[in-house]
C-alpha cells in the first residue's frame, strides 16, 4: 500500500491554496446567511457553529484536492479546528480516528499486508486471471461483478479489503511483464478504471439488499416505525435488485468505453503467459496456506456475522459484539501468533512499515468532519434545499432529492446522512406531492452513492491507499458516475416504486 500522496498539481497552485483555502473558507463563512426557510416555510437562525463547520469542509475539501500539505495532515483539522471553533468537544472531534471503521481498514490492510508478503496475491491475481481472460475490459468487469455480489452481502468496506489486495496483484503483474518499465498512458488508465471497479462495485452492490448497506437498512427500520409498513428482504430486493443490475453495467461502459477507453486491449503474453506464471508458483506453500486460511476465515466470518451475533445460548448471546472491525482485528492479531518455521511468524512487527497509516487518518479526518456536520444539524439545511423542489414534476423532485443526497454523501457518512435525512423529507413529503416510501427510498439508494471523494465511503479510501489513483480522477470520473446514477435511480423511481 503506498502512502496517501499524489503530486498532481504544480507548486505554485499548491502554495495559492495553501493560504487561500482558509481565506475561502473565512469568506465563506461571513456570506452564508444567519437565517433559512426550512421545508414548512418557517424562518429558522443558521447555527453560527454550522456555518463554521460548513466552512472547515471547504477548506479541507480544498486541501485536499490541491494538496497543499500532504492529505493525512489535512485530515487532521478537525482535531484543533472543531472545539476551538465550537463546533464538537475535542473528544468528539478525536472520536472518529479511533472508530471501529478505523480499525476495521487497519485489520484489512494487515490481511493484505499478509497476502502480499507470502505472495498469495500474485497465485490469487494468476487465477482470476485465467477464469476471466486477459483482455483488459474483461479483467474490469470482473471485478465490478465480483465487488457488488460480494456487496450484497458483505459490508462494502470489508469487500474493498478483500478485492483490492487481488487487484493490486494483477497490477504488479502487468508491472513485472513490462520488466518495470514507465507507466504508460494505457497501463495507468487500466490500473484506475479496474480499481475504481472495485470501490464503485463494492458501492453499487451494496444497494441490492437490505443488508448491503446502512442506509438500506435505515429505511426499512423508518418505514416499520412510522408508517406501520414492514420492509422484507424480498420486498426491497424488488426495487434495489433491478437497480444494481443497471448501475453495474453502466459503471462498466463508462469505466471502459468512456472515461478510460484508452487502454491496454490485454496483458501481454496472454493465456500461455498466466499458465506460465502458474506453474512457475509451484504448490501452495505452508505461509500461503495459512494466511489464505485467515483470509477465508475473515470473509466467512464477515458473511455471516449476522448470524453468530444472533446466537442465543440459554438467554446469552456471546457473540452480540462481534462486529465487523472486531473480526477483522481477531484474524490481524491470528497472523502475528501463527509460526510458518522456528525463527518466524506468519507477519512480523517490521511488515507494518508497509501499513498505509495515512490513509487511516485520511479516513478519521473524513469520520470527525461527518460528526461534526451531524452535530450541527447541517442535515435539515440539506432537507430545507430539498424543500425549494415542491412544486415540480415527482421525477424531477426524485431526481432533485438524489442529486442533494449524492453530494452530501461525498463529505459525511451515509449512515448518518440517512439517518438524519428520513425524518426530515418524510415531513417534506406530503408538501412535495410524493409518496414518503418513493421519496425515502430514493434517499437510502442515493446515500450509497459516494463515487467522488477519497473519504465519500470506506472503498473510496481503501483503492485511494494503493497511490495508484490521482484524487482529481477519482472526483472526474465520480462526478460522470453520479450524474448517471441520479437520472437512473430517479427515474427509476418514479417510473417502478409506488
Amino acid at each position: 500500500m503506498a502512502a496517501a500522496e499524489i503530486g498532481s498539481f504544480p507548486p505554485g497552485v499548491k502554495r495559492f491554496f495553501l493560504l487561500g483555502a482558509p481565506i475561502i473558507a473565512l469568506i465563506i463563512y461571513w456570506i452564508l446567511p444567519n437565517t433559512y426557510t426550512d421545508i414548512h416555510n418557517q424562518v429558522l437562525p443558521f447555527n453560527p457553529h454550522a456555518k463554521a463547520c460548513l466552512a472547515v469542509v471547504v477548506w479541507m475539501v480544498l486541501w485536499w484536492l490541491f494538496e497543499p500539505v500532504p492529505i493525512p495532515v489535512t485530515s487532521l483539522l478537525p482535531i484543533p479546528l472543531f472545539p476551538l471553533l465550537g463546533i464538537a468537544k475535542p473528544a468528539q472531534a478525536m472520536a472518529p480516528y479511533a472508530s471501529g471503521t478505523i480499525f476495521l481498514f487497519m485489520g484489512g490492510f494487515i490481511l493484505a499486508i499478509a497476502v502480499q508478503r507470502w505472495r498469495l496475491d500474485k497465485r490469487i491475481a494468476l487465477t482470476t486471471l485465467k477464469l476471466v481472460g486477459t483482455k483488459a475490459p474483461a479483467i474490469v468487469g470482473g471485478f465490478l461483478l465480483a465487488s457488488g455480489v460480494l456487496s450484497m452481502w458483505v459490508s462494502n468496506t470489508a469487500t474493498a479489503a478483500m478485492m483490492v489486495p487481488i487487484a493490486m496483484a494483477v497490477l504488479s503483474l502487468v508491472r513485472a511483464k513490462k520488466a518495470g518499465g514507465p507507466i504508460d498512458q494505457e497501463e495507468e488508465n487500466f490500473s484506475v478504471a479496474m480499481l475504481l471497479a472495485v470501490a464503485y462495485g463494492a458501492s453499487i452492490g451494496g444497494m441490492a439488499t437490505i443488508i448491503g448497506s446502512p442506509p438500506n437498512g435505515i429505511f426499512a427500520r423508518f418505514m416499520e416505525q412510522n408508517f406501520n409498513d414492514p420492509i422484507s428482504l424480498a420486498h426491497w430486493m424488488k426495487y434495489g435488485m433491478p437497480l444494481t443490475l443497471i448501475l453495474l453495467p453502466l459503471c462498466w461502459f463508462l469505466l471502459t468505453k468512456v472515461l478510460f477507453r484508452k487502454t491496454m486491449k490485454e496483458i501481454e503474453g496472454g493465456a500461455q503467459w498466466v499458465q506460465s506464471e502458474l506453474n512457475k508458483l509451484g504448490p501452495i506453500g505452508k505461509g500461503e496456506m495459512i494466511v489464505l486460511i485467515v483470509f477465508c476465515s475473515a470473509i466467512l466470518l464477515w458473511s455471516f456475522g449476522g448470524v453468530l451475533r444472533g446466537l442465543d445460548f440459554g438467554g446469552t448471546r456471546p457473540f452480540a459484539s462481534l462486529s465487523d472491525a472486531a473480526i477483522a482485528m481477531i484474524c490481524a492479531i491470528v497472523l502475528f501468533c501463527i509460526p510458518v518455521n522456528r525463527d518466524h511468524m506468519v507477519l512480523d512487527w517490521s511488515d507494518m512499515k508497509e501499513l498505509p497509516w495515512g490513509v487511516l487518518l485520511l479516513f478519521g479526518g473524513g469520520l470527525s468532519m461527518a460528526a461534526g456536520l451531524q452535530i450541527t444539524e447541517c442535515g435539515q439545511i440539506i432537507s430545507a434545499n430539498a424543500g425549494i423542489l415542491a412544486g415540480l414534476p415527482r421525477w424531477a423532485i426524485l431526481i432533485g432529492v438524489s442529486l442533494l443526497v449524492m453530494l452530501a454523501s461525498n463529505f459525511t457518512s451515509n449512515t448518518a446522512l440517512a439517518a438524519t435525512l428520513m425524518p426530515l423529507l418524510a415531513s417534506a413529503a406530503v408538501p412535495m406531492g410524493v409518496p414518503a416510501e418513493q421519496l425515502l427510498m430514493v434517499t437510502a439508494l442515493s446515500a450509497s452513492c459516494a463515487f467522488m471523494m477519497p473519504v465519500g465511503t470506506p472503498p473510496n479510501a481503501i483503492v485511494f491507499s494503493t497511490g495508484r489513483i490521482k484524487i482529481m480522477q477519482m472526483v472526474s470520473a465520480g462526478a460522470v458516475l453520479t450524474l448517471v446514477s441520479v437520472v437512473v435511480i430517479g427515474l427509476f423511481a418514479a417510473t417502478f416504486i409506488d
